[in-house]
């Protein structure tokens, strides 16, 4: 992430921004909290490593979902920062093959469909609802409220 907020950075938040701090060190009392590894790079970026994650989670309605940040790495983290075919690995460390990464995209897209929205919707589920994966012009407004998982 920039050290400061960036619109041509694919993250485009800064550290502290995307972390809800005033300073590096609450940031990184933050990234202790959530059990995240990071390092200040020399331009002062800061790289985050999250813990392991499970890419597939069972919903408490037994359904099962691909919950991952694998779409965004390769298709919106694309700056001079990040390579985004470097940005997901395995739980060691290694590089997952770029080319399956841009498959599992694909087929991201291929299975994906609208949601025609009206007036009062509401999107529920960030396990199971993937948003802003498409292209989009013009003007809209995010509301947004973070809550137990309740799937």
């Amino acid at each position: 992430m920039p050290p400061e907020n960036d619109r041509s950075s694919g993250i485009r938040r800064s550290g502290q921004s995307t972390l809800c701090s005033d300073s590096d060190a609450s940031a990184e009392g933050r990234l202790r909290e959530l059990r995240y590894a990071w390092e200040r790079l020399a331009d002062d970026c800061l790289r985050i490593a999250t813990p392991m994650l499970p890419v597939i989670r069972r919903l408490r309605s037994g359904r099962e979902t691909f919950f991952n940040q694998l779409i965004a790495a390769v298709k919106g983290w694309k700056d001079t920062r990040n390579d985004f075919s470097k940005a997901i690995t395995f739980g060691g460390g290694s590089v997952l093959d770029h080319g399956a990464v841009l498959r599992s995209a694909g087929l991201a897209d291929v299975l994906s469909f609208d949601v025609a929205w009206q007036q009062g919707d509401v999107a529920w589920g960030n396990f199971s609802t993937m948003h802003g994966r498409r292209s989009f012009f013009g003007t809209r407004k995010v509301l947004a409220s973070l809550v137990a998982n309740v799937d």
